[in-house]
């Protein structure tokens, strides 16, 4: 089967020629989620950027191609490229509040979305509604009056969630969704993009650090150090026999809930030490 989404031998860089991103390799099937884990600054968030058309400014896709629903993203005319990412892929960023506009009430927001696609006024304030329940937010009729200052954190990324979905999109990107949000709100919202994208059977690229989450919520996924891609399988396989020493070491350094006995373990120096002289030597031979 064709997978929805394939990624093959992206490099991007930042100015400057930094790489950012060296060779990465991804698949993901139409209603698949699939984890993209490693360390901060590993080139996670840039993949996902990549993946959507909205890396930062400057930062650029130099070498591979991205395949999304058939057709090679790289290769369309910017108006054509925005057109499919833009009715087929929609993001819920990590900060909530910094996704929605402070100065538009929540209905306005949400209305843009469903009105793009093609409802009427009303049709849109009615499905807001029905999105707003179905993302368990008590009074949605009292919170589409309000503004995102007004809204806790937890129901802000609540709303972005419910955009997100209400797009109808074919892959949705969460981008450490919960990181901003208290633990016992992260575990309810966690539980509610599962249960929204089994419902709906959108593909999901989840971005995050926490190989719990990866453990409880994805189907494959894939480690990432320095823009490259160290690992990828099944979740279950990865955990039980990882292939790759960066995957095994971030595994030992999971704390763990039932063994309370056990110390941390953190990922030996000499291990990221080698990981990094690997590094320059591939892009030494990138740049020959």
């Amino acid at each position: 089967m064709t997978p929805l989404l394939r990624v093959e031998q992206v490099r991007a860089a930042l100015p400057g020629g930094r790489p950012v991103l060296r060779g990465v390799d991804l698949a993901v099937a139409a209603g698949e989620v699939h984890g993209l884990v490693g360390e901060s600054g590993g080139g996670k968030t840039m993949l996902a950027r990549a993946v959507a058309g909205v890396l930062p400014e400057g930062v650029r896709v130099t070498a591979g191609r991205i395949g999304f629903a058939g057709q090679d993203v790289l290769a369309l005319p910017p108006r054509s490229r925005r057109a499919l990412l833009g009715h087929s892929i929609a993001m819920i960023l990590q900060n909530p509040s910094a996704a929605l506009n402070p100065v538009l009430r929540v209905e306005r927001q949400l209305a843009e979305v469903l009105r793009a696609q093609g409802r009427s006024r009303a049709e849109a304030r009615d499905t807001a509604l029905d999105w707003l329940e179905r993302v368990q937010i008590r009074d949605p009729a009292r919170v589409l009056g309000q503004y995102p200052h007004e809204l806790s954190g937890g129901m802000c990324q609540r709303i972005v969630i419910a955009m997100a979905f209400a797009c109808q999109p074919q892959l949705i990107i969460a981008d450490e969704p919960t990181t901003a949000l208290d633990v016992t709100v992260q575990l309810e919202v966690l539980r509610l993009i599962r249960q929204l994208q089994r419902e709906s059977g959108v593909a999901v690229l989840f971005v995050t650090h926490d190989l719990g989450v990866v453990a409880k919520l994805c189907d494959r996924m894939s480690v990432l150090f320095a823009g490259r891609v160290l690992e990828c399988g099944s979740v279950a396989e990865v955990f039980a026999r990882p292939a790759h020493a960066y995957t095994a070491a971030l595994l030992a350094a999971m704390p763990r809930y039932d063994e309370p006995e056990r110390g941390l373990h953190p990922v030996p120096t000499a291990l990221v030490e080698q990981l990094w002289a690997d590094t320059a030597e591939a892009d030494r031979a990138a740049a020959a």
